[in-house]
């Protein structure tokens, strides 16, 4: 095209006008069947140089190039002259060819790939293809066409473009894409009902967004259980092609219907599921397989049946006989778009986008499509837990509950009156039912209030590790530095806020802890887990200050950067053992608010036992190796120097103290184990007394828990590595050794409860081990197991609730 323009200008052989011709400027308009026939110009309009109606242009052909006269003028012929010169100067007869389109030098087909180029026609004009890359059922007429449907600042915006639309677009701004909006909602609120007239579970609602902003619902996601099988057999029939597939629905089967026309009503008749089911349609089947519920079946109205399974990096395929379908997740925004992937092609045009909150669906696909985008969107949401309530919303509705059970427990005068010891002013036996400082500041949360307040100051303090109280006192100092008032109620209000904010951000760490192991494609169990967290049988000791969430934060981080050196990429770099490094110091921290932080050490230790038994030394495993010793030196670190500060309180003194206190004598001094002795009875078989039979009675089942997943994993880790679908993205030996040590921690801390420990404080110290998290989530992600799992997490929440309640009124057990 360029040679042909660029030869015109100097008589070049392949010009087609004479020397002497004007300079013409090339017209870009389109070529079109429908445009209108010409006429010859008149010569007053050659005279004047006026402006001419495209209509009266006449063809200009030069002799030596004319057609014969039997012949149509081909389309390479079809052009306007434009006036250049004076208008004495006649205008040339001669014949300016149009600059050949993109179009013509490839197409584009069904066969999703550039083809040879093709040679023009003599025809008047060409209509483009349609752009069809789904193979699914007769299209219907487009509302709209493609140039007219870009979405701005969409990434299809790029993606989408096919050579045969540049020359449409080229030096013109590309309009806004049109597409419909769907809003994810939350069942709907619901007018008072009889009991026996309640509307059956809802998971999720598609409602879409009309121009002026209402949503309208469209789709309604239900269990299968929702509704008796003898109301859902008949729907079954009615659908003879989803029949065929699934004759019965089991129990964890999801049905996607219709939004039903009689949902207005209220209180009638014609609410009942009977009903309900006979006004709507049934759109889709979502089956779980009998394995795991990472893979289900998705079974439409038309009886295609889809598999969709996920992929390591978060995103989920669906994939039929003959086409494949892929939302990719996109970890910028934690959103994801929906495309057809054509094997032959790089690039796959972008038809949907889904977020936590809503679907955006371009309208220049089929009605087909859209539906079949909306099934899949559906199963996304749901696996997402976008539906569900995400884990800071349970987070603080959880919280809620127990500081409300806390307020309300304490109508009257406490058990324990020890929290006098903080404050006879706010403390009194008369204290306000709405002081949730003194409400939460009970039991072994006083002594750590009151080392925050004057440092340690009586020797069984030292039980108490003191990073809680360096917190504590390191916030209060700056706050009562920025103005604040110093009262004696600021110190227990500090550290409620940080054993709040220390579980808020261990229930994100745990789930990101999920994601290392499990691979990006097991977001739902990660999820859950950190849900069972939040729901930890600890209960209202997170959110009392106490160590627990502090503790189990930093265990949880420890655990997260070391999975993120060992259980990375393949290719090992400086930074894998720079996250081992951090891991140690994280572990190191932990112990400093809780003794059994110490058991942090155990994945170093099994994985430089494990590194030096497989792989011979190169530059990158000795590198390697190191970081795990110095990591493992800094847990230990952290476990020593508070004993080391109290032996140089305690016994570098005056020979008086010295002889006066025996454990520092001792060749490993030790005063957490020599007060625990001493003022706590702590020891080997201490605690087992009759009177102390319901204590162990209250544990059991959490030392249940702690003894069987640990057993389990310890045998089989690459059973729980299997709960997800997607699996590590690394090695898995390192992976099950890491998931060994987490058994094996759990397993040495249930024994110690057992043997040495007052055993009713397990329920507490369990919450900062994640490995039976992460083991009672894949039982509730399990067909076979998920009744156990749901049995568990009842008793769970009447145990958090009911400790609740005796921990504020200061009642055991704590």
């Amino acid at each position: 095209m360029f040679l042909h323009l660029g030869a015109s200008l100097h008589g070049h052989e392949y010009s087609n006008q004479s020397p002497n011709a004007a300079i013409q400027t090339p017209n870009f308009l389109f070529r079109s069947v429908f445009s209108a026939p010409t006429s010859p110009i008149s010569k007053s309009h050659a005279s004047t140089g006026a402006t001419v109606p495209l209509t009266e242009i006449p063809l200009v052909q030069s002799p030596s190039q004319s057609p014969p006269q039997s012949q149509p003028p081909s389309a390479e012929t079809v052009h306007a002259v434009r006036r250049t010169t004076p208008p004495s100067t006649p205008p040339s007869r001669t014949v300016r060819r149009r600059p050949r389109p993109l179009s013509d030098r490839a197409t584009y087909g069904p066969s999703y790939g550039p083809t040879t180029p093709r040679t023009p026609e003599p025809s008047v004009g060409v209509r483009e293809p349609e752009h069809d890359y789904f193979l699914g059922p007769p299209r219907r007429a487009a509302t709209t066409s493609w140039n007219e449907t870009m979405i701005v600042g969409s990434p299809a915006s790029n993606a989408s473009r096919t050579p045969s639309s540049v020359h449409r677009t080229s030096g013109r701004r590309r309009p806004a894409r049109k597409c419909t909006t769907y809003i994810l909602a939350q069942p709907p609120p619901k007018k008072q009902r009889k009991l026996h007239h309640t509307r059956p579970q809802l998971y999720l609602q598609m409602q879409q967004l009309s121009s002026e902003g209402r949503p309208s619902p469209v789709i309604d996601v239900y269990p299968s259980s929702a509704f008796p099988k003898t109301r859902v057999a008949p729907l079954l029939k009615r659908y003879p092609r989803i029949s065929r597939v699934k004759p019965e629905l089991g129990s964890r089967d999801i049905m996607l219907l219709s939004y039903g026309s009689n949902e207005q009503s209220s209180d009638s008749k014609s609410d009942s599921d009977d009903k309900t089911l006979k006004s709507r349609d049934l759109i889709a089947i979502l089956s779980p397989t009998r394995t795991t519920e990472e893979k289900i079946e998705v079974v439409l109205a038309d009886g295609i049946v889809w598999t969709a399974t996920t992929r390591p990096n978060g995103s989920y395929d669906f994939i039929s006989e003959t086409v494949k379908a892929r939302w990719v997740h996109k970890t910028t925004d934690d959103s994801y778009t929906f495309s057809i992937i054509n094997p032959n092609s790089r690039k796959h045009p972008i038809m949907a986008t889904l977020s936590r909150v809503s679907l955006g669906v371009l309208d220049c696909y089929t009605e087909w499509e859209e539906t079949f985008i909306l099934v899949s969107a559906s199963w996304v949401a749901l696996h997402q837990g976008w539906a569900s309530t995400d884990a800071v919303v349970a987070f603080a509705s959880w919280k809620a509950l127990l500081l409300a059970i806390a307020i309300g427990s304490s109508v009257g005068p406490a058990y324990d009156t020890s929290s006098t010891l903080i404050s006879p002013v706010i403390s009194s036996p008369n204290e306000s039912a709405f002081d949730i400082a003194t409400k939460l500041t009970r039991w072994d949360a006083i002594y750590f209030v009151q080392a925050a307040r004057r440092g340690y100051l009586f020797e069984q303090e030292w039980a108490f590790g003191g990073g809680l109280p360096t917190v504590i006192s390191f916030i209060t100092n700056v706050l009562v530095g920025v103005g604040f008032e110093d009262t004696d109620s600021l110190e227990p209000l500090v550290g409620v806020f940080v054993s709040h904010a220390s579980h808020l951000l261990s229930v994100l760490a745990l789930y990101q802890l999920g994601l290392v192991i499990w691979g990006q494609g097991s977001r739902r169990l990660a999820f859950i887990a950190a849900l069972l967290h939040v729901l930890s049988p600890a209960g209202l000791f997170l959110s009392a200050p106490y160590a627990e969430s502090a503790f189990a934060l930093l265990s949880f981080l420890g655990y997260l950067f070391f999975a993120k050196g060992i259980v990375g990429d393949k290719k090992r770099t400086v930074a894998h053992d720079v996250s081992v490094v951090a891991a140690g110091m994280w572990f190191g921290f932990a112990a400093t608010f809780r003794s059994n932080g110490i058991f942090g050490g155990l994945p170093f230790a099994m994985e430089l036992l494990g590194e030096l038994a497989s792989s011979p030394p190169t530059l990158t495993s000795v590198r390697k190796r190191l970081a795990l010793v110095v990591g493992g030196s800094a847990v230990a670190v952290g476990f020593a120097v508070p004993q080391i500060v109290a032996y140089l309180a305690f016994c570098s003194g005056s020979p008086e103290t010295e002889e006066g206190r025996s454990w520092c004598s001792k060749a490993l001094p030790s005063i957490y184990s020599f007060v625990q002795e001493r003022y706590w009875n702590v020891g080997f078989l201490r605690y087992w007394m009759p009177e102390n039979i319901p204590l162990f009675l209250l544990a059991a089942p959490v030392l249940y828990l702690l003894m069987r997943s640990g057993v389990e994993t310890l045998r089989a880790p690459s059973s729980l590595l299997r709960s997800g679908e997607a699996g590590p993205t690394a090695s898995l030996p390192a992976a099950e050794r890491l998931l060994r040590s987490m058994a094996l921690s759990q397993l040495v801390l249930a024994a110690l409860a057992i043997t040495n420990y007052h055993v009713q404080i397990i329920t507490r110290l369990s919450s900062g081990y994640p490995l039976w998290y992460f083991w009672l989530a894949g039982m509730l992600g399990s067909p076979t197991n998920s009744a156990f799992g749901s049995k568990v997490v009842v008793f769970i929440v009447m145990y958090a609730t009911i400790q609740g309640a005796l921990f504020a009124s200061f009642l055991p057990p704590a």
